[in-house]
């Protein structure tokens, strides 16, 4: 492989190492893996499947068809935020916002995913009104290069961290699963019969919160998951304007397609009583004191719930929403005093082990994070299975 010892090469090095000495030659991205560009799937012609279609920032859907044979790595290519570097096991699709990059003979691809995760490519785009990254500019990167064996052990130790974190995160999804079981087992969530009541009568829609002093928790609409409970990132920031909530409130996206697509969050990450904000385009659900604090965060994932909340968004075409009145007005019936003592205690003691796990999960991703820098600059070597300085 070509080796590069340019003034590019030296920046590389401070960004890599912080005034440690590389001990591996510098090598252009473009010896060291094939970039293929992917190809446009639209919707419509996508047939039920298990292959998953990526884009510049993750999985945009699946397909009955690959375009690529796994094990890859998928890089963004197009858009105006943090373009994305996927490890995929799987066959796959790449769209035409993407790339799939497969490394060279003597380039571990699990070592390169890594290694071009750290550096990152946003750095690398070009344009302003949509901003792309180019082969020629990712080819002309700059990387250092282990040798392969030692490219292997970087990764193994990288990736037992990433395995670690996997396990919490099937742990967590299996839990929040039977409890999501339990919910529909119990009959919480069925048409009034009679009358019956409103979502108003057990919990509050948008309850009132003082505005905080300071920097206060700031959580925007990406950092609401799709298909699990735990808010996924948080910064902190002058509170201005937006909805305001504390540990154990649900927060539920109101704008289309943030709401069909199942954005809502169980809040449990905020320091005792601290109130935070949010996105305008939240819903807060506080229980009343009747059926606990995770029965709302599990009426949200309802279908019955999620249609009605759907089927009755106002507005133009493309910003549609649902008002705070309507999700109190949603007719139900009276829960049963006898599931909800079956249930309550249920969902404690399964959302405390989720806590739990994902907590274990931010600690492993820290010392993740710290450790990589620090293997890809050769500060620490790989000996055998165990990392030594």
């Amino acid at each position: 492989m070509d080796t590069a010892t340019t003034t590019g090469g030296a920046e590389l090095a401070r960004g890599f190492a912080r005034s440690v000495a590389i001990p591996w030659p510098l090598v252009r991205s473009s010896t060291m893996f094939d970039l293929k560009y992917g190809k446009a799937l639209t919707e419509s012609s996508r047939r039920p499947g298990q292959i998953p279609v990526f884009g510049s920032n993750g999985v945009t859907g699946w397909h009955d068809t690959a375009l690529f044979t796994g094990p890859g790595v998928v890089l963004g290519r197009k858009g105006m935020g943090n373009l994305g570097v996927k490890w995929v096991d799987c066959d796959y699709w790449v769209i035409d916002t993407a790339y799939s990059m497969k490394a060279r003979q003597d380039v571990d691809l699990r070592f390169a995913y890594y290694l071009v995760g750290y550096v990152g490519l946003n750095h690398l785009k070009d344009g302003s009104s949509n901003p792309s990254l180019t082969r020629e500019a990712f080819g002309a990167q700059l990387f250092p290069l282990p040798p392969l064996d030692e490219q292997r052990r970087i990764a193994g130790v990288l990736n037992a961290f990433d395995d670690l974190m996997e396990a919490n995160r099937r742990l967590a999804r299996n839990l929040e699963d039977q409890m999501h079981a339990v919910f529909a087992a119990e009959s919480f969530d069925t048409p009034p019969v009679f009358g019956g009541i409103t979502l108003g009568d057990l919990a509050a829609v948008n309850p009132r919160l003082a505005k905080p002093t300071g920097e206060a928790a700031y959580v925007d609409m990406a950092a609401l998951p799709t298909d699990s409970s735990r808010i996924t990132s948080m910064v902190r920031r002058a509170p201005t304007g937006g909805s305001r909530f504390q540990n154990s409130d649900t927060l539920l996206a109101r704008l289309t397609p943030c709401l069909e697509n199942g954005k809502a969050a169980f809040v449990d990450v905020l320091d005792g009583d601290e109130v935070a904000i949010g996105s305008t385009e939240f819903l807060v659900l506080r229980d009343r004191g009747g059926v606990g604090c995770h029965w709302p965060y599990m009426l949200t994932r309802s279908q019955r719930f999620r249609d009605y909340a759907i089927a009755n968004m106002n507005g133009s075409s493309g910003r549609q929403r649902v008002s705070a009145d309507t999700i109190a007005n949603y007719p139900m019936a009276l829960p049963n005093p006898d599931s909800l003592a079956r249930f309550r205690p249920a969902a404690e003691t399964a959302f405390a082990t989720i806590r739990a796990l994902r907590e274990e999960i931010d600690d492993l991703t820290r010392s993740r994070d710290e450790l990589l820098p620090l293997l890809m600059s050769g500060k620490v070597r790989v000996s055998g299975s165990l990392a030594v300085a």
